[in-house]
């Protein structure tokens, strides 16, 4: 009985098929608005924080493509970072200096590309809502604080649609502009743990700023919640020392948790001690590999 309550509380971290398929829809269909606009309006690169070359290279690249868009996380960040420019967007009061500036990037479009800039923004809130709806880990999933996930939850998302049809900013930009990323795309050298490494580089929830002394972040949860969120990171495949680490729970009970949710024993390895050291081991292997 109590691991079916584990199962139903661990259920909160994960994503549902449909929003999933949401997501990868999202990626894919904003991806080809960008290469599409780019390729008319080169002014439009500033904005998005990427160049028409690059992108429309990765569109191509079906391989890279799938591994990238696969993923649970959205490849587009919020122009806007804080809800104070998001309250400045939606209600329509006097703009903050990053929606001036916004504003003050945009090149003059034509009737045709305001209608499709219009498209493309309600195509991301859409996905955005999909995903902040049905997921305590919205936030890192879609690239933003924690803070401006809460403010977004608590605005209907009818308002944030009214204002898209006022206004005419990009509320999307490309998440992975890294210029080392574009390079291993190119080389075909990236793999599925180092695009994660890409993505989580590019949010505001980073981990190396968390504390690190005793059990990590300190928690102070109930046995049956501590159970709860180690089977909802066991379910993600998470290693199960590091969600020992995590909740302060011995790594033989995580690993019997690992077996019998995965049929396989849990990965090996050090904890990585940075993201760029775990970067470059993998870049070197893979490497070696061709």
């Amino acid at each position: 009985m109590k691991q079916h309550q584990t199962e139903i509380l661990s259920d909160q971290f994960l994503l549902p098929n449909w929003v999933l398929d949401r997501i990868m829809s999202a990626n894919f269909r904003l991806t080809t608005y960008m290469v599409n606009s780019l390729a008319v309006t080169k002014g439009l690169s500033a904005v998005f924080d990427t160049e028409h070359e690059d992108i429309e290279k990765l569109r191509d690249d079906y391989e890279t493509a799938s591994l990238i868009f696969g993923t649970p996380f959205m490849t587009f960040l919020p122009t806007l970072s804080s809800a104070e420019d998001w309250r400045s967007y939606i209600e329509g009061r006097t703009p903050t200096s990053l929606v001036s500036k916004l504003e003050g990037m945009m090149p003059e479009l034509t009737l045709v590309q305001s209608m499709q800039l219009e498209q493309a923004n309600r195509a991301y809130i859409t996905a955005l809502y999909d995903v902040l709806n049905m997921s305590l880990l919205a936030a890192p999933l879609l690239g933003m604080s924690v803070d401006l996930a809460e403010y977004l939850r608590s605005v209907p998302q009818h308002k944030v649609d009214l204002a898209i049809a006022e206004r005419r900013i990009p509320l999307f930009k490309w998440r992975l502009s890294n210029r080392l990323f574009w390079f291993e795309a190119a080389a075909g050298l990236l793999t599925a743990d180092m695009v994660a490494h890409y993505l989580m580089d590019n949010s505001p929830i980073r981990s190396d700023r968390l504390p690190h002394s005793g059990p990590w972040g300190n928690f102070h949860l109930t046995r049956f919640a501590r159970l709860a969120y180690c089977e909802g990171f066991i379910r993600l495949r998470c290693r199960a020392k590091s969600v020992a680490a995590l909740f302060d729970i011995t790594p033989d009970k995580m690993r019997e948790m690992y077996l019998r949710i995965h049929g396989e024993s849990s990965p090996s390895g050090q904890q990585p001690a940075s993201a760029v050291g775990t970067l470059n081991r993998h870049r070197d292997a893979s490497s070696r590999q061709r």
